[in-house]
């Protein structure tokens, strides 16, 4: 019996060392990324299409890691502060300390112009 919760208690050891492992990397105290140029909205009007627009800028990998993939998405808003579409932008195999110029579009055109993009999310693996 000694020998079992002996035993029980290394396992039960070894699962909070994995834990405390794994979950520290979450709680990275440094941004992974930084804009280092805008984030700057342009809107174009084309007839019988409407409304695009793209949102550009610099994102910088604050990091020593690579990353195979980066994703970074905008939600775009209409003079009321309405959300009426979203841009978006990736690129595979982000350099440790790159930078990366890019220019999410619209997926989609609009009848109403947006106005301005605001920050919805970075994906970075």
């Amino acid at each position: 019996m000694r020998k079992k919760f002996c035993l029980f208690g290394c396992l039960i050891l070894v699962i909070l060392i994995c834990s405390v492992t794994v979950f520290s990397g979450c709680s990275d105290s440094t941004k992974r990324y930084e804009f280092v140029e805008g984030p700057t909205l342009s809107v174009e009007y084309t007839q019988y299409l409407g409304y695009t627009a793209t949102v550009s800028g610099c994102l910088k990998n604050n990091t020593s890691k690579e990353y195979t993939y980066a994703c970074v998405t905008f939600g775009l808003f209409d003079e009321n502060g309405v959300q009426i579409g979203t841009a978006l932008d990736n690129i595979n195999y982000l350099q440790p300390n790159g930078r990366w110029s890019f220019e999410a579009i619209s997926l989609g055109a609009f009848d109403v112009k947006p106005v301005s993009a605001k920050l919805v999310n970075i994906d970075m693996w």
